[in-house]
């Protein structure tokens, strides 16, 4: 952590006029430590993300088709489950276009200090990005996020 640690020209480390260190990721807006009071779900417009051709296969005993909703997993972690879920049933997949979604999830990266957002399907036995983003700013997830990568041709998500 000490690369993140800002530097004078001297080399002696800066400090807040409270004497807290300053890191280089407090530049950006976006926390690098979990804050507090975040709500318990968010969501992106579905109808922005279809499945791409690679997305095949899964092992699943149920199948639902997924509504764009993130719930809270943990302090800056949310998954992909319905709005009407409050837990994820052993063997079920998530479906966009009838494809099986191997990982969905928002989070914050409090390394690299910016929100993520990632939704993957099954791929033969592997995994392909449908879309993934990030978000450098807001005290939370919601927000616009720019593709770093993906399928899927949309340059930016929207979360709410």
């Amino acid at each position: 952590m000490t690369d993140h640690i800002k530097h004078a020209a001297s080399g002696h480390l800066l400090r807040k006029d409270n004497g807290h260190l300053i890191h280089d990721c407090q530049v950006e807006d976006a926390p690098c430590l979990c804050p507090q009071n975040l709500a318990n779900s968010y969501a992106i417009d579905l109808n922005l993300l279809e499945a791409c051709p690679g997305c095949i296969g899964g092992n699943c005993t149920t199948t639902v088709s997924w509504d764009g909703t993130f719930q809270r997993y943990s302090a800056c972690n949310w998954i992909g489950l319905n709005a009407d879920q409050t837990s994820w049933p052993p063997g079920q997949c998530l479906q966009i276009d009838g494809k099986n979604l191997s990982n969905t999830q928002l989070r914050l990266d409090p390394y690299n200090c910016i929100w993520v957002i990632s939704v993957i399907c099954f791929s033969e036995g592997s995994e392909n990005t449908l879309w993934q983003g990030t978000k450098s700013t807001g005290n939370t997830p919601a927000g616009i996020y720019t593709k770093t990568q993906g399928c899927v041709i949309l340059p930016t998500l929207n979360v709410y």
